[in-house]
């Protein structure tokens, strides 16, 4: 796979998320941490897609560390997805879920159970 520079530029971005989607890939996620996710598909029409959500802006003096933070979104995302919600919804919950990660020391925060609605850790 090609690797983007410091996250690169918007249009770089788009260029390989559009690639990839030219190669038959049907859906794709790029988190580029403090400059958002882009998300790509094709359309009913065709024509690729690509659109951008900025980031949720965490101060400098609250993160704690990054380890775990993409994981974090992910998992935040499938879980939104796997229950129905919107694009938009499940973009929104896996950023959440990563600005939890980025508040804490251990990877994957028991603050997520919270998150969730589930059950506190046993």
């Amino acid at each position: 796979g090609e690797e983007v520079e410091d996250g690169g530029s918007e249009e770089e971005v788009k260029r390989l998320v559009g690639a990839l989607i030219a190669e038959g890939v049907r859906t794709v996620l790029v988190t580029a941490g403090p400059k958002g996710v882009y998300f790509g598909a094709r359309g009913e029409d065709g024509r690729v897609s690509v659109v951008h959500f900025p980031a949720v802006p965490v101060p400098p003096h609250e993160v704690v560390s990054t380890t775990g933070a993409g994981d974090c979104f992910a998992a935040g995302f499938i879980h939104a997805v796997a229950r129905g919600s919107t694009l938009d919804h499940a973009v929104n919950f896996g950023q959440a879920a990563a600005t939890r990660a980025l508040r804490s020391a251990a990877p994957v925060p028991d603050s997520l159970r919270a998150l969730t609605g589930e059950g506190q850790p046993q």
